[in-house]
């Protein structure tokens, strides 16, 4: 068995060998990415659907009126409407001026340019330095179907994916300025909302001070529709959709509990799904808070923490579609780093599941279900719920680690083989 695997390291060893691996894992994954995430929304006015809602919102502030003049009047039945923050609206008018085609095209440029932020930011927070390891970064970000599916629907999602990118490279790096951008990206979005409880548990006063800063400044764009963001849009956010595409840990509670309609929306008269999110949230903020004070403010200390509150995002959410869980993507690559520097091989195995899942779990079962929907319906029940399913996996793989750092290092200290690392105060102690 030892010259078996003598000869495993040596054949990947072998540089004409690693290149083969490289050429066969990119080539796919590239053309996918070509195609599918750039090709085919340029090439119709249909398909980047979310980016139309962005640019009718943007050309009714144009003329003076409220952008959610396009939210319904009674639930999300009649079609997708502009839920953001009133500042998106104000900022795309330029591109409200132009053909819709063109105002497409800058959008699609502006988004690749945002995903190369992410990528630079997420490798840099993840300590790469060798060639090798900047690719396989790239890969894990081009490869990843959210991605490529936040591309073709023209989603914002990539813009806050480069913003929570450079805040976790700051974070990760000491930097306590990247807490503006955490600020901007929860005014437009609250999906980055949970990253907050950082600077909670660490009572980093100054940190919460710089987001309410980011987030201020975000919202006092267009205030004349502030009180109707804040009033009418924002209390109808709280649903569960049954929908097969929302694969939220709460929907798929809600389809086990109300089966009946796979479509039907929440209401107030399902308060068995209101209880069970309130216990939800509140036992997946008191774990964050356990684990994160376990933590040191060494460099491993905060790629875990921010990795950490990254992945609980989609714990949160009770609608969690398939574009959120781009927003895995920068935990994923800065927790791997982390778990291999403690030789934890069942992290690094799981995380390296999840991410081939990513890449391949939507395209495959979408196409067996194109093929054949009547015949599996154990394929579409794996559709509605494998997407909360891979956030939660990740979730408890960060989780394990920020346990296992500090029992390992109290080893170090008691005698332990594991080289010890010099510990680090408690609280924040950022870089001038």
């Amino acid at each position: 068995m030892r010259g078996f695997g003598s000869r495993l390291i040596k054949t990947f060893g072998n540089q004409p060998f690693r290149l083969l691996i490289v050429v066969l894992v990119a080539v796919p994954f590239l053309w996918q990415f070509v195609v599918a995430g750039i090709l085919v929304p340029l090439s119709s006015l249909d398909v980047m659907r979310d980016f139309r809602v962005y640019y009718r919102a943007a050309q009714l502030v144009s003329i003076g009126k409220s952008s959610y003049d396009l939210f319904p009047t009674a639930d999300f039945s009649q079609g997708i409407t502009y839920i953001y923050s009133p500042a998106l609206a104000f900022v795309l008018q330029p591109l409200a001026s132009l053909p819709l085609g063109t105002a497409q095209m800058f959008w699609m440029s502006w988004s690749l340019c945002c995903l190369v932020v992410s990528v630079i930011a997420t490798a840099k927070a993840a300590g790469a330095r060798t060639v090798e390891h900047w690719f396989w970064v790239g890969i894990a970000f081009l490869s990843s179907f959210p991605v490529v599916l936040n591309l073709q629907l023209g989603q914002l999602n990539i813009t806050l994916l480069a913003l929570i990118s450079v805040w976790l490279w700051a974070y990760v790096r000491g930097r306590r300025a990247g807490w503006l951008l955490v600020g901007v990206a929860t005014a437009v979005k609250l999906y980055s909302a949970p990253l907050l409880l950082l600077p909670l548990v660490r009572r980093d006063f100054r940190a919460l001070v710089l987001a309410g800063i980011g987030g201020l400044a975000v919202l006092l764009v267009g205030v004349q529709y502030l009180a109707q963001f804040v009033f009418d849009v924002l209390p109808r956010l709280n649903v569960v959709s049954e929908a097969a595409n929302n694969t939220s840990i709460l929907a798929s509670i809600a389809r086990l509990i109300h089966p009946q309609d796979i479509h039907a929306t929440h209401d107030a008269s399902w308060w068995d799904l209101k209880l069970i999110a309130l216990l939800l949230a509140l036992a997946t903020i008191a774990t964050c808070v356990f684990a994160l004070r376990r933590l040191t403010n060494s460099a491993d200390g905060r790629q875990l923490g921010g990795a950490l509150m990254l992945t609980a995002g989609p714990l949160f959410g009770s609608i969690v579609w398939e574009q959120h869980l781009v927003m895995l993507l920068p935990g994923i690559v800065v927790a791997a780093p982390a778990l291999w520097r403690r030789r934890d091989r069942l992290g690094i195995a799981a995380l390296i599941v999840t991410t081939g899942w990513l890449a391949l779990a939507y395209p495959l079962i979408a196409g067996i279900l194109a093929v054949q929907f009547h015949y599996a319906v154990w394929v579409a029940i794996l559709y509605a719920d494998q997407g909360g399913v891979a956030a939660l996996l990740v979730f408890l793989v960060v989780l394990r680690a920020c346990f296992l750092l500090p029992v390992r290092e109290r080893a170090d200290s008691s005698g332990g083989r594991i080289p010890a690392r010099p510990q680090a105060p408690k609280g924040d102690v950022y870089l001038a």
